[in-house]
């Protein structure tokens, strides 16, 4: 693998190179374009790394589901979206926080797109943390990392660099967190990054998540379990778009757990949302193999009280009704002998006694009841679909996405020496073949312009006809009222 990727780089740079030799030939946007895709490949290939990318429209769980597989609370699950850059999570032998700031010229990109609208959201929550005082600090800022011994520590560096209530925040461009407890479920050289929501208020900021799922070698798509409209449609039919194989594409019904009857409900919506994805996926086994509702935030209650932590009496009773919407029981009775117990040390609290005696049951049915949410079969499928192979695909993609932009580059390069061949051609005709090439050019452009006036024509006359049609029924109209109005 390391010899492949070796082999690209040297490759990346030799078009560089080349790119450079020929750049007074071609328009300078096609020069930029592409010695931009060609940077992005070169770091692609000198770091090819498996990219799990995590999408979602604002509040679709994504945050949650992230957390739940992470094993820590390390994104913001606020109500207000705060992904507002790509934030990386990766394997480290040491916990570590590394972040990169958007350039000057980056950051007035993004404020241009951002307060295109006179009311625009993201113009009031900037100003609301007096957000123009951070500018010359932190636009073109040096990149930083630091290394944290506590997991308490990282997690408030993570918050400080990307919650919305944080200045800096805004001008990151990308946060990379190294842990040293990464998930068993996903090999070390897997990588997961949550994106900025394809709805995002600031489009600058939605097509960095087009361009980046672009190259993800996999994509998970969170939608609310109980809203596939328009919105979240639109979203999948972008990822669709974007990635190209639905081998790759993973989509979840989050939050499945707000149903009423999680296992009944789930599969009634279930069938559904397979209606409008099969034209996606274009395979119907895939689709139902790869369309999962999951219960991230019960799965994540549950995993704390298998590690022993403390939750609230209220999350309790939160995972007794997920049971009881998945058909397993979580009696809500105490004891005789504890309330017994309770009354010798004077402290009959029946609400506190019933979340103790549920947390112990809860405890003993914790397998079937991580079962039920979904997310172990969710793992599975991740695992014997797009990671199945992970080398396997990392070397096709770096084949791929080469080939890809060397034939584009090549075609417009012959388009480009076509033309050039034509004019030496006609240039070093004699005069008869030099008038001869003018004459067509020039009835080229008669037949051109005549056409562009025939297509004028035919637009005059349809306007005609349809304030004609427009008068006639204004006329009809004004006859009518009076008939009825007597004016």
């Amino acid at each position: 693998m390391a010899n492949q990727s070796a082999a690209f780089v040297q490759k990346a740079g030799e078009l560089q190179n080349a790119f450079k030799e020929v750049q007074k030939l071609f328009q300078p946007d096609f020069i930029n374009r592409w010695t931009k895709e060609v940077e992005q490949y070169k770091e692609f290939a000198e770091n090819p790394v498996f990219q799990v990318a995590v999408v979602g429209a604002i509040k679709a769980g994504k945050s949650t589901l992230l957390n739940a597989m992470l094993g820590e609370e390390l994104t913001s699950t606020e109500v207000t979206p705060e992904t507002a850059s790509l934030t990386i999570f990766k394997y480290s032998p040491e916990n570590y926080v590394k972040v990169k700031f958007l350039s000057r010229l980056e950051w007035d990109e993004l404020w241009a797109s951002a307060t295109k609208k006179a009311d625009s959201i993201f113009a009031k929550e900037f100003q609301n943390v007096n957000g123009e005082r951070y500018v010359n600090e932190w636009a073109g800022h040096k990149e930083i990392e630091e290394k944290f011994s506590s997991i308490e520590k990282l997690k408030t560096t993570i918050k400080r660099y990307s919650s919305s209530k944080s200045g800096e925040h805004y001008f990151v461009k990308e946060l990379e967190i190294g842990l040293s407890q990464f998930p068993d479920f996903l090999p070390r050289e897997i990588v997961l990054v949550d994106t900025p929501g394809l709805d995002d208020v600031v489009p600058y900021r939605s097509e960095i998540t087009t361009h980046y799922i672009s190259r993800a070698n996999a994509v998970i798509v969170c939608v609310n379990a109980k809203f596939l409209a328009n919105e979240q449609y639109v979203t999948l039919t972008k990822v669709f778009e974007q990635v190209g194989k639905g081998k790759k594409i993973l989509v979840l019904g989050t939050q499945a757990d707000t149903f009423q009857n999680p296992k009944r409900d789930w599969e009634k919506q279930k069938l559904e949302w397979e209606k409008y994805l099969e034209d996606l996926y274009k395979d119907p086994a895939l689709m139902r193999k790869n369309l999962i509702g999951v219960s991230s935030y019960i799965f994540s209650l549950i995993k704390k009280l298998e590690a022993g932590k403390d939750i609230p009496d209220t999350d309790i009773t939160n995972i007794a009704q997920f049971a009881k919407g998945n058909e397993i029981n979580i009696p809500s009775l105490v004891s005789k002998e504890d309330i017994l117990k309770a009354a010798e040390d004077g402290n009959v609290d029946m609400d506190r006694l019933l979340a103790r005696t549920q947390k112990k049951i809860i405890k003993e049915k914790a397998a079937d009841l991580l079962a039920c949410t979904n997310i172990p079969a969710f793992f599975n499928a991740l695992n014997d679909g797009p990671l199945q192979d992970s080398t396997v695909e990392l070397q096709n993609d770096l084949t791929y996405k080469y080939q890809s932009i060397e034939n584009e580059v090549k075609n417009q390069a012959l388009d480009v020496k076509a033309s050039i061949e034509e004019q030496v051609t006609i240039l070093s005709g004699t005069v008869e073949e030099k008038e001869s090439a003018i004459r067509q050019k020039g009835e080229e452009f008669k037949n051109l312009s005549k056409y562009a006036t025939e297509v004028e024509d035919s637009f005059t006359e349809m306007r005609k006809k349809v304030n004609a049609a427009i008068e006639d029924v204004k006329s009809k109209l004004d006859s009518e009222l009076k008939k009825v109005v007597g004016v």
